[in-house]
């Protein structure tokens, strides 16, 4: 055998002196011939293409000359329909055996696209686009050079034949049959003006007249065809992708290009619009090639990388810009959804706004200095000094009253934005800033520039609104115009820059009910009030979409395999599959679902895992897939951002936390993009251009001054001596702006190098919706994007992290949970208040699941949110077979939570009944008393429960007021602070700080170990204003894990008298069944006996037990 095969190469060897040898090389054993596939394609037969060809001929007929109606979307889907059918019956009479190769590259005609162009009609290219199937396996013939040639006869002989040999230089020659011969007309101006199109069945030509499909300018009415076999060069992935990235290189002269590709994995060439892909031609396309090849590796798991240039030398980029504004026009997909989208919301937004802005307005302009102070709106007679330390970047002025002077209470919270001026706010044009921290004495705000500050100035500072968050949704709007598939097609075009991708590629699902064809009223899923859960089949479903509905991934087949198996009840486990511990099967459901559908829904009642559901899908694609795409995630508060991060960083991840950094958690500032940026190679750098522009900065302020002095002074302006030093002051001043502009362009290049190096090291980017068109993060785009708490977003905010470029998303949330916050009755009542996830819930197409074990919460603390807000479809995870509640589940010790002598077990629940009155406060509610007993209740916990720490501690209170009180009497009060150093001790009493009080809206997301509802309101008349809200209950009840105390006016709850919005406007309004579940939640809590009244002895109890008679507040 040894002896043959060295006689044949050495034959092949000695042929190559005279010739290049040519052998048939396939994917897979056993490919047959060139001339095989040639025989068997002439006697294929295509009448199961006769109806779509017909209908495609029809169609041109009609549009005669009308340029608008050829190049439509009508017209080119048809030809498109009848093209794809064609060629799928040609290759699948190909086929002779499967193809182990994964992927669907496609081909692309784009003359036709350019003719359209020249009569100003727009056409996607995709239009005229056939897919490839993924098991094709064709025949190359491959004409090697002597070394091609030795190494394929070596090589071949040793792998018996069945050998892909992966040639870099290939050039190949591939004969295939002219189904379709497009014509296009010489669009010259004086001569025609029409586009006409001859489709040509050649199925009876002989052999010699078939040719490659071909798109050429000719005259109106005539085919050309091209009958000379069509060269083409290849570069192969196991023998065929980057082959139809290069059919237009080699184009034979004179002649349109024939093929574009149109591959899904690289950027294709295109001369017009490009929408995704369809196999079915009476559909928009939902397919936009991205920009990263499924079989790179995620840049931040490579382990071995190149070394880092050096400190201040920034690696090569390509430039990112911009794409160019161009909206859909009349005659384009989509125009009229999008119209109807942008009437619907525009104007919803612009009486949120007002309405906002106005509860603003009103307060400066009606309330007096000392009101707006006194109220904590308001600081006046501040001080200020810059520190030297910049916050993320930004300079911070320190305001205070004077040395040792404690500020007054006030609302500046940590992230609030503020109004400075020295006067007046609307009489002056304010700076606008944000607390950063703040102390007893001071308080430091951050602003984007540095200004003049004086010693012997004094300012004034007011609680602000900000207009950015509306202007951002109005942006997101307005980028359903544009198309991420176009940009990168265009962006192939210039190999020196690309473009940030706007809008998103599921506009057919996103604008779907906007159509006139499948109009909506959008009606939301479920009543607020409405006491009964949603029809199992509504919550979960698989996709009813009747076009390709795959993801991202879904030329994976790694990913697509492992979802499409998982998604399954039953799932089908294969060797080496990922091992998922600590989830059950409907959370493994549910992230087979969110990878595998390019846009799911994923339901989720509280404690049944969503943020772990999320955790474990990211971990999933990056750390077992490793997964190219960068992926974010998105939710609308940071709270629930920081949530995030916090479990992400538990699991191995590298989360990026991109965000104001006043609103990030302390503990999470290593994984915060300014902390990374802090630490980057090239700091030392950019401290150095910093400081030289600084330094620029102020000798161009010294002589701008000394400009302004020369030209004012009227005793030496015409001084001809004073001329010429003028004119040198002008000189100078040109050449420092131009030295200024070498730094900022050094700046931007290592700033820009620096956010690109950390990004590629993320696994994932965590913000807020808000948060994510941050300009920091214009270096990358987002094709996934998953959307926690989904349901309290308003549809335009949820729209803001979709419009960078997404073609991948899963939304996340619970519709019975808190809602968008809407001020504007108008703006609720038309549905602005009805969340992206309610409406694609409701619209039933989308696919959905829904998880149904809680692991957060004891038994008891669960049953009653189970009974009245999912009719007990919420099941107990925390229970083990024998009935037992996890150890780590079991009640605190406390006072209040005295031991069941019948049972020997101590409750997880007790409300806590006085008769302390509300007090009206500004718009909002406070309640001493309760604020009283809430501090009594934390300083038990603390002292009873050795190892139960602040931060185990959540405190929730409807009203701002309320909260504003409990942190001043936990943090700054001076009576309660020697109170608790005296009770807790000094090791203990640092614990307090820990303690998080917020509102319902506030712990959306979040668990403790203990929370303490403060419920405020005590009033005879039964009224609970705020607490009417059957999801903020629920949110409300659904936060703790081992303990519940909840304190209030059981005869207030029982009563529970609240009124529907608008009620003033509509006297015949009704009363809200909101109240019913609080009348039903206080008769539960009387019938467990889990109701302790304070009074006399109990209440002294309650407030000095743990202290003796002590000053209270």
């Amino acid at each position: 055998m040894r002896s043959f095969i060295c006689f044949v190469l050495a034959l092949m060897l000695a042929g190559q002196a005279l010739a290049q040898l040519s052998i048939d090389i396939g994917g897979s054993f056993g490919n047959i011939t060139a001339d095989q596939f040639l025989t068997n394609i002439a006697n294929a037969p295509f009448t199961d293409c006769e109806p779509s060809c017909n209908n495609a001929t029809s169609m041109i007929g009609n549009c005669a000359d009308n340029n608008v109606c050829l190049c439509g979307y009508g017209t080119v889907s048809a030809i498109q329909g009848c093209q794809q059918c064609l060629f799928d019956v040609e290759i699948t009479n190909f086929i002779e055996s499967p193809d182990a190769r994964v992927g669907t590259p496609a081909l692309t005609e784009t003359a036709y696209g350019a003719a359209c162009s020249t009569v100003n009609q727009t056409i996607p290219t995709s239009y005229l686009t056939v897919a490839l199937p993924s098991n094709w396996d064709g025949p190359v013939g491959v004409h090697l050079n002597i070394a091609g040639t030795a190494i394929a006869v070596g090589v071949g002989a040793m792998l018996g034949g069945s050998a892909l040999f992966i040639l870099v230089d290939m050039v190949i020659e591939l004969e295939q049959r002219t189904w379709i011969a497009i014509a296009v007309s010489k669009l010259a101006p004086a001569r025609c003006t029409a586009v006409r199109q001859t489709l040509i069945a050649a199925r009876s030509r002989p052999k010699s007249t078939r040719s490659q499909l071909l798109l050429s300018p000719c005259l109106p009415g005539k085919t050309k065809k091209l009958n000379t076999p069509y060269r083409r060069q290849a570069s192969t992935f196991i023998g065929i992708r980057t082959y139809f990235t290069q059919l237009a290189r080699n184009k034979p002269p004179g002649t349109a290009s024939p093929l574009h590709s149109s591959s899904r994995f690289y950027s294709t060439p295109a001369t017009s619009t490009t929408v995704p892909l369809s196999r079915d031609p009476s559909l928009e396309p939902s397919y936009t090639p991205p920009r990263w090849d499924w079989r790179q590796r995620a840049t931040s798991r490579i382990t071995k990388k190149l070394p880092d240039p050096p400190a201040g030398v920034p690696r090569n980029h390509i430039k990112r810009v911009p794409p160019p504004l161009h909206n859909v026009q009349p005659y384009q997909p989509y125009f009229t959804e999008i119209q109807a989208y942008a009437s619907r919301f525009c104007p919803l937004l612009d009486a949120e706004q007002y309405e906002a802005e106005a509860v603003l307005r009103e307060r400066l302009a009606s309330w007096s200095v000392a009101k707006l102070a006194q109220e904590g709106y308001c600081l006046t007679d501040l001080s200020a000094y810059w520190l030297e330390k910049l916050f993320f970047g930004k300079p911070v002025l320190s305001f205070h009253k004077g040395p040792g002077i404690d500020l007054p209470e006030h609302r500046f919270e940590k992230g609030t934005q503020v109004l400075l001026s020295k006067y007046d706010p609307l009489k002056e044009e304010p700076r606008r800033g944000r607390v950063v921290d703040s102390t007893m004495t001071q308080l430091r705000v951050s602003f984007e520039d540095k200004f003049e500050v004086t010693n012997d100035e004094l300012w004034r500072l007011d609680v602000g609104q900000s207009s950015i968050v509306f202007d951002r949704m109005r942006t997101a709007i307005s980028h359903f115009h544009r198309d991420p598939s176009v940009q990168v097609a265009e962006s192939s075009q210039m190999p020196d820059r690309e473009f940030i991708l706007q809008g998103t590629c599921l506009r057919d699902i996103l604008l779907r009910t906007f159509s006139p064809e499948e109009a909506s009223p959008h009606d939301p899923l479920q009543s607020p009030d409405d006491t009964n859960y949603v029809d199992h089949d509504t919550l979960e479903h698989d996709s009813r979409e009747t076009q390709d509905h795959g993801g991202v991934w879904r030329d994976d087949m790694r990913i697509m395999s492992w979802a499409k198996r998982y998604s399954k009840k039953n799932p089908i486990v294969m060797p080496g599959d990922p091992v998922f511990d600590g989830l059950n099967a409907t959370q493994i459901r549910a992230i087979a679902m969110m990878v595998g559908e390019k846009i799911s829904l994923v339901q989720g009642p509280p404690g049944t895992g969503k943020t772990k559901t999320i955790i474990e899908a990211v971990k999933l694609l990056k750390v077992e897939f490793e997964v190219p795409q960068p992926i974010l995630v998105a939710t609308y508060t940071n709270v629930a951002v920081d949530n995030l991060v916090e479990g992400l960083l538990k699991a191995g991840l590298k989360p990026l936390r991109v965000g104001f950094g006043g609103k990030v958690n302390a503990s999470l500032h290593d994984c915060t993009l300014d902390a990374k940026m802090e630490k980057h190679r090239h700091k030392p750098v950019v401290d150095k251009l910093l400081a030289e522009q600084e330094r620029i900065n102020q000798h161009i302020a010294e002589l701008n001054k000394r400009l302004r002095e020369r030209q004012r002074d009227p005793k030496i302006r015409d001084n001809a001596r004073n001329q010429a030093i003028i004119e040198n002051l002008r000189n100078a001043l040109v050449v420092s702006e131009r030295r200024l502009g070498i730094v900022r362009g050094k700046l931007h290049v290592l700033h820009n190098d620096m956010l690109r190096d950390i990004t590629a090291q993320a696994d994932v980017i965590c913000t807020t919706c808000i948060s994510s068109v941050n300009s920091a993060l214009s270096v990358i785009d987002f094709p996934v994007v998953f959307l926690d708490e989904a349901s309290m977003s308003t549809e335009p905010a949820s729209l803001i992290p979709l419009m960078r470029g997404s073609q991948h998303v899963a939304l996340i949330g619970d519709h019975k949970q808190l809602p968008p916050v809407i001020v504007s009755y108008e703006a609720d009542l038309k549905g602005l208040g009805i969340s992206l996830f309610e409406r694609l819930t409701e619209e039933g197409v989308v696919p959905s699941i829904m998880l149904d074990v809680q692991y957060r919460m004891h038994p008891a603390l669960s049953y009653f949110p189970s009974l009245e807000f999912y009719n007990l479809s919420l099941q107990d995870g925390t229970v083990d077979s024998g009935g037992n509640v996890s150890p780590l589940l079991l009640p605190p010790l406390s006072a209040h939570l005295p031991v069941d002598e019948s049972t020997g077990n101590r409750p997880s629940i007790v409300f806590m009944d006085h008769a302390g009155s509300e007090t009206l406060k500004d718009r909002s509610r406070v309640n001493y008393d309760e604020a009283n007993i809430v501090c009594s209740i934390i300083e038990d916990l603390l002292l009873r429960n050795e190892h139960m720490r602040g931060d185990d501690i959540g405190i929730i209170a409807p009203y701002a007021a309320q909260i504003s009180l409990l942190t001043r009497l936990l943090n700054t009060d001076a009576k309660y602070a020697r109170r608790f150093a005296a009770t807790l001790g000094d090791r203990r009493v640092r614990e307090l700080s820990k303690v998080e009080v917020r509102t319902v809206d506030g712990f959306e997301g979040r668990q403790k170990d203990v929370i303490i509802f403060s419920t405020v309101r005590n009033n005879p008349a039964g009224h609970v204003g705020f607490l009417a809200d059957r999801r903020r209950l629920n949110v409300g009840l659904t936060r703790a894990k081992r303990g519940l105390f909840v304190v209030g006016s059981i005869s207030t709850l029982k009563q529970s008298k609240s009124f529907t919005r608008g009620m003033a406007a509509n006297p015949g309004g009704q009363t809200s069944k909101g109240v019913e579940s609080w009348r039903r939640y206080a008769a539960y809590l009387v019938g467990q006996q889990r109701v302790l009244h304070l009074t006399g002895t109990n209440l002294h109890r309650v407030l000095y037990g743990s202290a003796g008679r002590r000053e209270v507040y």
